[in-house]
């Protein structure tokens, strides 16, 4: 929090759509502290704040059902004490104003923006709850920041139809929920987490159309499920120093399913899967002596193999 004197200026503004709820902002020089949330819609509704080099936002920054083109006039938001929420703006292209954005204790959240292009915005960002990226039409690119080692709680890109290139993630090496890629059309690679080593929660890689490769160098543990399913040109799943799945579950499941052209999986270093649910249906490219060699299997994971339908 920045080391702002106490003097309080009451903001009571009837003339903007503000719906700030700001309380109370304290302020020196070019330092604001706005202790409750603000919301955004317009130009006009940030107008007071543009010329501060330095602002702290209590509560949320919610961006939505704006008119705003582009976030110019973002740059001085340098924390946020609650969320960040970037939603249902129709003509927003472009988020990449967020220059000084050194830390968001709660989650990002990006979604429902139908003309949003790109996503090139957090370059000093190191700390994060969670990250969504959700719904965006025409989004082709996010570039997310290079400084955050700890997701602290999920990270979700999902139903993206146009997203084909993502940087900016090689430096989390933990995860302490869940990381799931679910329904981006054309992201033919999932190989930008290359420093994660620990994912408490689950990995799911599911109905991405032209996803051609999975490649995860150095993740050793997943908490909950491993599941890889309805990938239609996948031939390539690379978890090579994977040790253990399920181990924060009493119920977890390795799922391998529908994935037409799957030809190499692998986990070279997976111990025996306790009370684990092992599945791999209808992959008609990836042979069962593959799947046996590949993970070191229980006695009743064996037989269970044996039994599997539409598999070599």
């Amino acid at each position: 929090m920045l080391m702002l004197k106490k003097n309080k200026l009451i903001f009571f503004i009837s003339a903007f759509t503000l719906m700030l709820c700001i309380s109370a902002a304290r302020t020196e020089d070019r330092e604001l502290y706005i202790e409750q949330t603000l919301v955004v819609k317009s130009k006009n509704d940030f107008a007071l704040f543009t010329n501060k080099d330095r602002i702290e936002i209590e509560g949320d920054l919610i961006i939505e059902a704006s008119s705003l083109y582009d976030l110019t006039g973002f740059s001085n938001v340098e924390r946020i004490f609650g969320n960040l929420i970037i939603k249902n703006n129709p003509l927003l292209k472009e988020v990449s104003h967020f220059t000084q954005l050194v830390e968001v204790e709660g989650d990002i959240i990006i979604e429902n923006n139908d003309s949003l292009k790109q996503v090139k915005s957090f370059p000093v960002l190191e700390r994060v709850e969670s990250v969504s990226v959700i719904n965006n039409k025409t989004l082709s690119e996010f570039a997310f920041s290079n400084n955050v080692n700890t997701i602290t709680n999920s990270l979700m890109i999902s139903e993206n139809p146009e997203l084909n290139k993502i940087s900016g993630l090689n430096k989390i090496q933990i995860i302490m929920s869940d990381f799931s890629i679910i329904s981006n059309k054309t992201l033919s690679s999932v190989d930008f987490l290359n420093s994660l080593e620990l994912l408490n929660g689950s990995l799911i890689v599911k109905n991405n159309a032209k996803l051609n490769k999975i490649s995860f160098n150095k993740l050793k543990s997943i908490g909950a499920n491993l599941i890889i399913e309805n990938n239609s040109a996948l031939s390539h799943a690379l978890l090579n120093n994977l040790q253990t799945i399920g181990t924060l579950t009493a119920s977890a499941k390795l799922r391998i399913k529908n994935n037409p052209h799957l030809q190499t999986v692998k986990l070279n270093t997976l111990e025996p899967l306790n009370n684990v649910e092992v599945s791999t249906p209808n992959n008609p490219k990836l042979s069962k002596n593959s799947v046996k060699k590949l993970m070191n299997l229980t006695p009743e994971h064996m037989k269970y193999l044996d039994e599997i339908d539409n598999i070599k």
